[in-house]
């Protein structure tokens, strides 16, 4: 199978990045994999898929290392389907310029996970395209905007077409993750103990019956 994607590859002078359902003699006897086959037939990276859908994907996760490679095109990175709904995952490929989704959905779901994965492009400054079979395949750029779509069920060609931005633009989020989010929970805390150790406030109604009481 990788020689016939290599053949691809040098003949369209093509970058290839495959999902592949890898049939192993060993239990869970199955691999969720990508490769990425240069113009030169080379293998630029084996990917497995390091967040199996917990009840769906009979199979052991990857490594979760997010692969990446330096194009003529621009630094290339890959992740597979589930993969893009994990913020700290997408983060390892800040300052890429083109992030890969392979994926593979089913009706009803497709358009809901693809319009998820537009904000890790958002979130990472890098643009994204997202192939996905029985579901919504679409290219985002780095600030979310639609560059392109195909839909499944309702296109007979199975073939998307766009223009993409490949220049990074690494974002604040990109940098410093859930920093912010984490403070302002601690934050919240600090005020918490503090609103809990300070000095209770006499109720208005027992200052009132004291002056009541001094009157009489």
């Amino acid at each position: 199978m990788i020689d016939a994607i290599a053949a691809i590859a040098v003949r369209t002078g093509s970058h290839v990045n495959a999902g592949l359902i890898v049939i192993t003699g060993a239990p869970p006897c199955m691999r969720n994999e990508t490769v990425l086959v240069d113009p030169a037939g080379r293998a630029r990276w084996t990917y497995e898929k390091a967040r199996p859908v917990p009840g769906m994907d009979p199979f052991d996760p990857g490594d979760g290392r997010v692969p990446t490679a330096d194009t003529p095109f621009g630094r290339l990175a890959n992740v597979i389907c589930f993969d893009a709904d994990f913020p700290a995952l997408m983060r390892q490929a800040a300052g890429v310029d083109l992030m890969l989704v392979p994926s593979n959905d089913w009706h009803g779901f497709g358009a809901t996970h693809t319009e998820k994965a537009a904000v890790r492009a958002v979130e990472n400054g890098y643009s994204l395209i997202r192939q996905a079979g029985n579901g919504l395949a679409a290219v985002f750029d780095p600030q979310g905007r639609t560059l392109a779509l195909a839909d499944y069920f309702t296109t007979e060609q199975q073939t998307m077409t766009a223009y993409v931005p490949v220049a990074a633009d690494p974002t604040t989020y990109a940098r410093i993750g859930d920093v912010f989010a984490w403070l302002c929970l601690a934050a919240m805390a600090a005020l918490g103990v503090v609103a809990m150790r300070a000095r209770p406030l006499t109720p208005p109604g027992v200052r009132s019956d004291r002056c009541r009481e001094t009157i009489s």
